[in-house]
């Protein structure tokens, strides 16, 4: 648990009272259990979800949005949308009987 920068209160009880207090390093957030004193002064920065999405929104809709695209252009360059007679694809499979009376 160390290293990870969690806050709020150590829960009380259970495995948290067997962890020595070096598991609780660079946490500066937390407070409780045997190791540090809560105090009133000492309220966590809660940063709000909406905040880390709008962060990495950006960056992702422009990823699905370019990936999307490139999609699209493979598939019309390659034959899968909108075939062209010349494809080996339209001439190894398309049956030359039905063509003919």
């Amino acid at each position: 648990m160390a290293y990870n920068e969690l806050y709020g209160e150590i829960p009380m009880g259970g495995q948290f009272m067997t962890f020595p207090s070096s598991s609780f390093q660079r946490n500066n957030g937390l407070c409780g259990g045997p190791y540090i004193p809560c105090s009133l002064q000492q309220a966590p920065v809660d940063e709000s979800p909406s905040e880390a999405m709008t962060v990495l929104g950006p960056q992702f809709g422009f990823g699905v949005a370019t990936g999307f695209v490139l999609t699209i252009i493979v598939c019309f360059m390659s034959g899968w949308i909108l075939p062209r007679e010349t494809t080996f694809k339209y001439r190894c499979f398309t049956s030359k009987s039905s063509h003919h009376d």
